[in-house]
């Protein structure tokens, strides 16, 4: 409990030090220097100076010279040359504090200088140290016998050539070759609008998936990207751009004056099968015109899928998740036949409106998924876990089975019970009775909660900010434990210190910063419902107020729990969410979001608090952090996992792994990306092969995509993914007799429905190779 002693005497000390420095503006006085020096040197007692200097030249870049690190190099060596007092404290002698003295006026501090950095030396300089201390990453598996691929990519849809330029050119499907090259030619860049691949499903050779769109540009994160500034006005940086209704597209979608056009940079989102023995994608995407609902989301954030039937659902746009206000958008799909089968936004389930959504399982042959629901009298916002009894002709017969206090989130099947991950000021893990056979039944809105078999209390026993935004993440059984990670959204603390201090760097708003700042923990539960802390903080940060309510002080408090392997965020301080787990050739996979990459742009953004670099740089901690998700992964219940990749498979522009699923003896990765506007950004969905697999287990081949294909109501589009040349389609009905066939010699075809009767087979060939797929 050191640092209760540090600050405390900080706190007392800058009474003194600013009451002198008032009073006569002379230069501090050895009481101030001493409390300077005890500040850094119960928190740098080694020879290692890098995190003094680090610190140090964040705060003040001027003194970032070979001059000044090697001055500040000394002042730190002078430092550790401390003696215990009496009281065991460290204590300086006249003749260290003087040289201290002289070295400081070297580097030209001024007075008034030189006591801001002793103020922040005293409140930031605790703080800054127990969030740097002890930061061991895991080892690199540089043996991990995984070979990948790069699957698919956000297309390239909209010709960019600046800020609320009005030649900014939105093409939903992707631009065509032929767009793109009169892009470039004109100045232009291409712009990937494509976020997350959000949802994510299988159906025996196809995958699914759903994604959203700018989602940086959802209103709320202005205030994260830009503090000081917020949201609705547009801003560029080197990763990415918000137009907010200021956009080219915004002024095509929305009638002029619509408030509703700031969500502009929220396109509609999109839906993508791809079929992993022909290799051709297909943009399944709805008309929009025929279901305007989903021009009314945020994005679809789920995927799920049962007997042929695949459901895509996400959060309403004109309001944040936590809005019980509105509804969210929901697709049904037949996977047999390849067609919409109907939208809903499913307001009326028992009674309860549906206002958000986030997994789906599929468990002894029944479709749960998590929900968040409004309470019909109460109008209160619960979690609810809904039953599928549907089918293709009824595909939106859900009921509620199951009640949880807070918005239900994560999904597990393990010893033979449901448990469920929630997102709320507490969010906890809960627990279902054994489930019967045949499935839960529905139940009473008024019914009894599920009890918990944790909280986020466990890892941190008094609710500060940095507790109440945790989230219960990643979740996933495996072999004899459930495992499930935390989310960490950082990026309200930034928020909430610029409302209250007005600055991000001043030595009160960084200590609330670096005192609410949190990394995500990783947990496990056996089968009698024991939990065990593997990565995570065994104290935290928390503020003492005064009686007006402000900030005096913050001490640690421990939590009573001993971290089997390390720190939180697997010792990466831009790790802020454990995102997705999976079971893949009996190991368990664990993929993160690194806000590394988004922190660096959002510190270039060309207007707002330029502040927001500082604070950036301060987290960079001594060895700096590789940009782009990490992936891990377990071998053994009883070894630390091992990462797979720290950088995103070498592309920082990808910063989250949001989803991971298995089919054909291939882990599928869809990514998160908001760097539209860099040629590796937007969403990736990317292939993993464990070549350790047996060849008698793995006889099924994936063939990369070569053919994108869409499909409109007068005709089939089809398209390259790499612009190759398409040198002839044929078209085949069920017998096997050519009903057409065209020689494009170009990148696109089309083929007329009229063309098509039944089930047809098409024959493409390209440049690259054969392709063909089944159309209805």
């Amino acid at each position: 409990m050191k640092i209760n002693r540090i600050i405390v005497m900080s706190v007392l000390g800058l009474m003194t030090s600013a009451a002198t420095f008032a009073g006569n503006g002379n230069m501090p006085g050895k009481n101030d220097l001493k409390d300077f020096c005890s500040a850094v040197s119960l928190y740098d007692n080694t020879k290692d100076c890098r995190q003094f200097l680090h610190f140090v030249t964040t705060l003040r870049p001027e003194l970032n010279t070979v001059k000044g690190r090697n001055t500040l190099t000394k002042i730190h060596q002078l430092i550790n040359k401390r003696y215990a007092g009496g009281d065991g404290m460290p204590g300086f002698d006249s003749e260290i504090i003087e040289q201290i003295m002289q070295l400081l006026k070297e580097l030209g501090i001024t007075e008034g200088n030189m006591m801001q950095l002793i103020e922040y030396v005293k409140k930031v300089y605790p703080l800054y140290a127990f969030q740097m201390q002890n930061r061991i990453s895991p080892e690199l598996d540089l043996n991990n016998r995984l070979t990948v691929d790069t699957i698919f990519q956000a297309p390239v849809d909209e010709a960019y050539y600046g800020l609320a330029d009005p030649n900014n050119k939105y093409v939903p499907s992707g631009l065509s070759k032929e767009e793109l090259e009169e892009m470039e030619s004109n100045g232009g860049i291409g712009k990937r609008n494509g976020s997350y691949v959000w949802g994510m499903g299988t159906y025996k050779d196809k995958l699914f998936w759903s994604t959203n769109n700018n989602y940086l540009c959802m209103q709320g994160y202005g205030n994260f990207v830009q503090p000081g500034v917020g949201d609705n006005t547009p801003y560029e940086n080197k990763c990415w751009a918000c137009e907010y209704g200021q956009s080219a597209y915004a002024k095509e979608a929305y009638k002029e004056g619509d408030a509703n056009s700031k969500y502009a940079d929220i396109r509609p989102p999109r839906m993508y099968s791809y079929d992993t023995k022909s290799g051709i994608v297909t943009d399944i995407t709805p008309s929009m015109e025929e279901y305007p609902v989903l021009k009314n989301c945020q994005g679809l954030r789920s995927c799920g899928v049962h007997n042929g039937v695949v459901f895509f659902g996400g959060p309403g746009l004109y309001a944040s998740d936590w809005d019980s206000k509105v509804s969210a958008a929901f697709v049904a799909y037949d996977a047999d036949n390849d067609r919409i089968l109907s939208v809903s936004s499913m307001d009326d389930v028992d009674g309860c409106k549906v206002v958000n959504v986030r997994r789906w399982r599929v468990i002894n042959d029944v479709l749960y998924v998590t929900v968040g629901i409004t309470h019909p009298t109460t109008g209160k916002k619960i979690g609810a876990l809904l039953r599928w009894y549907g089918d293709k002709n009824d595909p939106w017969n859900f009921h509620i089975v199951g009640l949880l206090d807070n918005e239900a989130a994560e999904l597990a099947y393990f010893n033979n019970r449901i448990y469920i991950g929630t997102w709320g000021t507490v969010s906890a893990v809960h627990v279902s009775p054994e489930l019967p056979e045949g499935g839960f039944t529905p139940v009473s809105i008024d019914g009894e909660m599920w009890p918990t078999v944790w909280t986020s209390e466990a890892g941190e026993p008094t609710i500060t900010l940095g507790r109440s935004l945790t989230s219960v993440a990643g979740f996933h059984e495996w072999r004899n434990h459930l495992y499930w990670g935390v989310f960490c959204p950082n990026y309200y603390i930034l928020s909430r210190a610029q409302s209250t201090y007005g600055s991000l760097t001043s030595p009160d708003a960084l200590a609330f910063i670096l005192g609410n700042y949190r990394t995500p923990s990783f947990w496990r539960l056996d089968k009698d419902n024991n939990y065990e802390l593997l990565y995570g903080d065994t104290e935290n940060p928390k503020p003492v107020y005064d009686k007006a309510g402000k900030i005096t002080k913050w001490e640690l408090e421990p939590n009573g729990l001993t971290a089997k392997w390390g720190r939180g965020g697997f010792g990466n301080l831009w790790t802020i969410y454990i995102w997705a787990l999976q079971e893949y050739n009996n190991n368990l996979y664990i993929g993160t979001m690194d806000l590394a990459n988004l922190a660096d742009a959002a510190g270039s953004n060309l207007i707002g608090d330029k502040e927001f670099a500082t604070v950036a740089n301060l987290l960079t901690v001594l060895k700096g952090s590789d940009e782009g998700f990490e992936l891990l992964r377990m071998t053994d219940e009883d070894e630390a996992p091992k990462y797979i990749t720290e950088n995103g498979f070498n592309n920082p522009e990808q910063f989250g792994v949001r989803n991971l699923e298995v089919i054909d003896n291939k882990l599928m990765l869809g990514s998160a990306s908001m760097s539209s506007l860099k040629p590796n950004g937007g969403w990736h969905v990317n292939s993993l092969t464990d070549t350790t697999i047996p060849t008698s287990i793995n006889q099924t081949e994936i063939k990369k995509p070569g053919i994108i294909m869409e499909r409109n109501a007068e005709y089939i589009n089809l398209a390259t993914v790499g612009g190759e040349k398409i040198t002839a389609v044929e078209v085949y009905d069920a017998a096997g007799c050519r009903v057409t066939s065209a020689r494009p010699d170009s990148h696109v075809a089309s083929i007329p429905l009229q063309n098509v009767k039944g089930i047809s087979i098409v024959k493409i060939t390209s440049e690259k190779g054969e392709w063909e797929a089944k159309i209805k």
